[in-house]
């Protein structure tokens, strides 16, 4: 219900559900496989961010519907090392295996095909038999190698602008500076911030690919656009549904869903066009991947949560006149809780 208040028993509820599925010492064993620690990403942390609170009740919730032996597998799964990767596959899993229970799907976890694969849920109801194959997509190594640059140059820019209450404001058109030659500019800005500082004078400071202006009257980062992000998104994608496609060969009709964290709707030229546009590119898209794999009776593309000004759940249909591009395929758009 889109209209429901969350309380403060609902998040207490949720945490006991974890601790019950999970044990108290599942943070210490993401510590020991590797940082970053799973819930100090902004996604999860539930003290800054309300998509994590919504994450942490969507994963109670599905803990509590599924099959006890469903839902025990995948504690235990997550609890054998790789805590930080499991994390959030496994959610996506219990998301599907949550929504086929509460339809009165029977599910089982990770059983065999003729063929020796394993997908990750069978579900079976009423003379149907429905393999399901979850995966995630995560950012590229382009789009990682940019975050990771930003996360080094703002910061420091910003504690420059709060060390002598300036403002600082700029652009980078790549990650090109780096290095020893970013800390001979990080301290040019410093001593151009200390002047602007005493004299009110602006000034401006260019580097390879890269120009801040520091003005008096504010304190920190003004406003920093990023480098761009260039190339093609879909291949990487394409490969992910190949990928599953082989793994659910020899079933009678396979599902499958994936979890979008690439940016692929928000940093591409998708998030240029409307909803019935991006859906007619990617049924497009999908159609050609899976040509050769009829076994596959449909894909979910999932943005996860979002957040989204619209007030109405509403859907998007292609209809005939769509006929290159798969009719029937749906965009979904449904409110949650917060």
């Amino acid at each position: 219900d889109p209209g429901y208040v969350m309380q403060d028993a609902d998040v207490d509820w949720a945490v006991d559900v974890h601790r019950r599925f999970f044990g108290d010492d599942l943070l210490m064993q993401a510590l020991r496989d590797r940082p970053p620690h799973p819930f100090v990403a902004h996604w999860r942390w539930p003290l800054t961010s309300p998509h994590a609170v919504v994450e942490l009740l969507n994963r109670a919730c599905a803990l509590t519907v599924v099959p006890i032996d469903v839902g025990t597998v995948l504690a235990r799964s997550t609890n054998s090392g790789a805590v930080n990767g499991r994390l959030s596959s496994d959610l996506y899993v219990l998301e599907v295996a949550g929504f086929a229970t509460r339809y009165g799907w029977e599910v089982q976890r990770e059983p065999s095909l003729p063929s020796g694969r394993r997908p990750d849920l069978r579900l079976l109801g009423e003379g149907e038999e429905l393999w399901v194959e979850v995966t995630g997509t995560g950012p590229d190594r382009p789009r990682l190698s940019v975050e990771a640059w930003s996360q080094s140059v703002v910061p420091a820019l910003m504690a420059i602008g709060s060390r002598h209450d300036v403002e600082i404001s700029g652009s980078a058109s790549s990650t090109q500076l780096d290095g020893d030659e970013l800390q001979v500019f990080l301290a040019a800005v410093e001593v151009a911030a200390v002047d602007t500082a005493s004299s009110g004078e602006q000034h401006l400071i260019a580097a390879i690919d890269i120009s801040v202006s520091i003005r008096s009257g504010g304190s920190g980062i003004g406003t920093f656009e990023g480098p761009p992000l260039t190339g093609d998104m879909w291949p990487k994608l394409e490969r992910r549904l190949l990928e599953k496609a082989m793994q659910t060969e020899g079933a009678s009709a396979a599902w499958i869903c994936v979890q979008d964290r690439s940016g692929l709707f928000q940093l591409t030229d998708l998030a240029t066009v409307d909803e019935r546009e991006q859906l007619r590119r990617l049924a497009h898209n999908v159609s050609i991947a899976l040509a050769d794999s009829p076994h596959i009776a449909g894909v979910v593309l999932s943005t996860g949560v979002r957040v989204d000004a619209g007030e109405e759940d509403h859907d998007t249909v292609l209809g005939a006149e769509d006929a290159d591009s798969n009719p029937g395929s749906v965009v979904l758009r449904r409110r949650l809780p917060g």
